[in-house]
């Protein structure tokens, strides 16, 4: 299956999940593999980033994701996050 795994950076320091982001409000959690934004597959043609772009900040989304062999589904509302600190 295709998908973005979401895992951390360890040498970079970099986590998977800012805190208090649209992702970590929603309950997406480090080594999720995100399937699908709003229906639309994540694959070599169409990457999380290009999916995610397609929307602005305020706007929901629905994105699928496997954890655990489990599909879920979590609403995701956008919004900016100040990664400056």
């Amino acid at each position: 299956e295709n998908g973005a795994l979401l895992s951390d950076d360890p040498v970079k320091q970099i986590p998977a999940i800012v805190t208090d982001s649209p992702a970590f409000k929603a309950g997406i959690k480090a080594n999720d593999i995100i399937l699908e934004v709003d229906g639309k597959s994540i694959d070599e043609n169409q990457t999380l980033s290009q999916l995610i772009q397609q929307y602005t900040v305020g706007e929901s989304l629905e994105l699928t994701v496997l954890r655990n062999k489990q599909r879920l589904k979590f609403q995701v509302k956008l919004f900016e996050v100040d990664l400056s600190s």
